[in-house]
């Protein structure tokens, strides 16, 4: 017989079949019959018992998901990753040449130089490529593959994984490659104090509070407070922007040509993301909109096309399976 208990109704939605049959339920009757036993106990062995269950069953997992739908997941990662690449590569290009020019008339070694001026700004054009290579990840990896909610789940974690991998660039890789980029371009013998964009997130929020408490400061901190949403809008972009791939990829062009809708969003992406950060800072310094709002303008126009594509993708799943 099945319980009918709150704790369960909000399990089944996120636990098997298989997992509520073999965990969930027995525990759950433990609980209810055993009327003297403290209901925390039961909470506790319950928890103690899903814990044992997900650890010992994160070998399957990862085995199903590696395999599931003729492997899309891994092809995904693998694409977005490869695109990532190429994209920071091309990105970091221009300045590396510029660099190059500058130094070329310096008793150093071009060669090393180039190669650490390389190495040096790749982060921070992972920062935008990461996100963007889902664009042309998802198109490529479930061409020809059904469209099911696990799949879907599964696509929405990979975005989440890539959020972390972003955020942990933003907030670790960036702000110390950045740094020694400076020192390499502007003073590589000597010292050379940290920009805001070098900063860490605490330093940056720090100084911000202090320009904010000082008389006349407030002018100052837009700027800088405009930079450090910008950052945590970056952030979050690969889910919006793997949702919205995720959309693309269920369009008729989206199977039919998955590189050229994929490569056409990726080239879009970047083209249009830096026009709207600019267009941001111009109204930072013209006018008195808050910065939080002008830093997540981009993010809020990838979230809002993202929501249309979902739904645009729900209507083919339905038009598919009626």
């Amino acid at each position: 017989m099945t319980i009918d208990h709150p704790v369960r109704r909000l399990l089944a939605r996120f636990c098997s079949p298989d997992t509520m049959a073999r965990i969930v339920d027995p525990t759950l009757g433990d609980m209810r019959f055993e009327r003297g036993r403290p209901t925390w106990r039961g909470y506790l062995a319950l928890a103690r018992a899903l814990s044992l269950h997900a650890i010992t069953s994160i070998p399957g997992a990862v085995s199903r998901v590696y395999s599931d739908d003729r492997r899309a997941i891994p092809r995904a990662a693998t694409y977005a990753l490869l695109a990532a690449l190429v994209a920071a590569l091309a990105l970091v290009a221009l300045p590396v040449v510029t660099m190059m020019r500058r130094v070329s008339t310096q008793p150093v070694s071009i060669q090393a130089v180039s190669f650490e001026a390389w190495l040096l700004l790749i982060p921070q054009a992972l920062v935008l490529t990461l996100p963007a290579g889902l664009l042309l990840a998802f198109p490529l990896a479930f061409k020809g593959r059904q469209r099911t909610r696990m799949l879907t789940r599964r696509a929405i974690l990979l975005a989440l994984v890539y959020v972390i991998a972003t955020g942990a660039l933003m907030v670790w890789g960036v702000p110390r490659a950045n740094q020694a980029f400076r020192v390499l371009l502007i003073n590589p013998r000597g010292q050379l104090a940290p920009g805001p964009t070098e900063m860490g997130f605490v330093a940056l929020r720090e100084q911000i509070d202090v320009l904010k408490l000082t008389p006349g400061g407030r002018v100052a901190a837009r700027p800088l407070e405009f930079l450090y949403y910008t950052k945590i809008a970056l952030i979050v972009a690969p889910l919006p922007l793997g949702v919205l791939a995720l959309g693309l990829a269920s369009t008729p062009l989206g199977r039919r040509r998955p590189w050229l809708i994929g490569t056409s969003a990726v080239i879009a992406y970047i083209g249009v993301l830096f026009p709207l950060y600019l267009a941001a800072g111009v109204l930072l310094r013209v006018s008195s909109v808050p910065p939080p709002l002008l830093a997540w303008l981009p993010t809020s126009c990838l979230v809002l096309l993202a929501t249309t594509a979902a739904r645009f993708s729900a209507t083919v799943d339905r038009a598919a399976a009626g």
